[in-house]
Formats: structure tokens, C-alpha cells, sequence
């Protein structure tokens, strides 16, 4: 043992939630993580925005060759990918999409990782009921 560790101990981190995280994830799947974090999670508090009828939300796409000015726009090219072309997620699941959007323009080009020169169509969406979302990042109150 080196003879440093004791009088170093205090400047070993020891490994976070978030670390463990990361090394499951190198083997286990999507879902056996939700069920760890679950466990992890019960009995806290999670804040989540309530959006209330008439609400807007923010959604945004990149154009491609596939998705292009060129070509008319209908509301299923800009809302989520049809099942069958729906791959693994944050949210989604092979065949089961899940409707990505943000309650603020700004976070769209940083989810879409935008580069200097790329185009993108930004559509806004009124709800039609109220929703409770899954507040994905941080916010003032939740640090």
C-alpha cells in the first residue's frame, strides 16, 4: 500500500450514485436502470411543471436531406417519429416514441447539438389539456 493513502484518504472520492450509474450502463439496459434509480429515488420529492390548457411548448427539428425545405412539411414529420422508425432514447423505446419538447425555445439547439451553419424548423404546440412533464436538466429552484 502506498504510503501516502492515510495522510491522501480524505482526496480518494469515493465512487458517486452517478459513477455507479455509468458502469452499469456499460452492460445493463434502459429499463434496469430506471428500476435502480427508482429504488434510489423513493421518497424524495421530484418537482415537476404542471402546464395548464393553452399552454405552449417548443419543439424543434434539424433539416436533413430526408426532412427538407424542399419538401412540403406536415404535422407528422415535426411531431414524434412514427413507431417504426423510433430507436432508443432517453424516453424512448424501440416502437414506443415519446414527444420531446421544451416549455422555452432555448434549450432546443443545445438538445439538437446545433453547429454553426445547420438549419432547423422550431415549432410551437398549444396543449389541448393539462400535463405534467419530466423536467430533463437543472433549474434554479431544483439546485
Amino acid at each position: 500500500m502506498d504510503s501516502n493513502y492515510w495522510q491522501n484518504k480524505d482526496a480518494i472520492a469515493a465512487p458517486t450514485f452517478a459513477d455507479e450509474l455509468r458502469a452499469r450502463a456499460r452492460w445493463e439496459d434502459i429499463d434496469s436502470l430506471k428500476s435502480v434509480i427508482s429504488k434510489k429515488m423513493h421518497g424524495r420529492v421530484v418537482n415537476s411543471i404542471r402546464l395548464k390548457s393553452g399552454d405552449f411548448v417548443y419543439r424543434a427539428r434539424k433539416f436533413t436531406k430526408e426532412f427538407s425545405k424542399e419538401k412540403p412539411i406536415q404535422p407528422r414529420n415535426i411531431s414524434y417519429p412514427p413507431p417504426e422508425f423510433c430507436s432508443m432514447g432517453r424516453l424512448n423505446r424501440p416502437g414506443n416514441p415519446v414527444f420531446y419538447c421544451s416549455t422555452s425555445k432555448s434549450p432546443l439547439l443545445y438538445e439538437l447539438s446545433a453547429s454553426v451553419g445547420e438549419e432547423f424548423l422550431i415549432s410551437i404546440w398549444k396543449l389541448r389539456s393539462p400535463a405534467i412533464v419530466n423536467n430533463i436538466g437543472y433549474t434554479k429552484k431544483g439546485i
